[in-house]
Parts: C-alpha cells; structure tokens; sequence
C-alpha cells in the first residue's frame, strides 16, 4: 500500500495556532482510495449539519479572487 512510501509527515499541532481552533475538527485515518477520503470528509460534515463545504484537494490550487468567487457564489444561493 502507499503508507509504506508515502508518509504524512504534517505537524497537526500547528492548527493550535488558528484563531479557529476550536471550530476545526480533524478527520484522520487510512483509506484505500481518494474517493473514501472525500467521502468521510462528506460524511463527518453532513454529521455536523454542515450546509456548506469546501474541499480543496492538495494539489488544487485557487486564487484569491476564485476562492472569494466561490463564497459569494454559496452567499447568493443561501
């Protein structure tokens, strides 16, 4: 499997420093593909009563002005 190459190697104490720490909620585990990945993320979401969420892959990449697109485009639809 790929944890035997690929190891996460982020320091998680680092999101002590948010002012939004107490509002992050870090979902860990191992999981066979992407997908199931996105899926728990979904999950733990639909969980909270989250109705709205953004997922950002790792090697997505958007401009400021994107991302602001993005949220006044959620802001419109609420």
């Amino acid at each position: 499997m790929q944890e035997k190459y690929f190891k996460n190697v982020s320091n998680k104490d680092l999101l002590k420093n948010s002012e939004f720490y107490n509002k992050i909620v870090l979902i860990e585990g191992e999981w066979k593909y992407e997908e199931d990945q996105r899926n728990a993320c979904l999950r733990a979401a639909r969980d909270d009563k989250i109705d709205y969420l953004i997922i950002q892959d790792c090697d997505e990449f958007y401009s400021d002005e994107d991302f602001l697109m993005n949220l006044s485009d959620i802001s419109k639809e609420s």
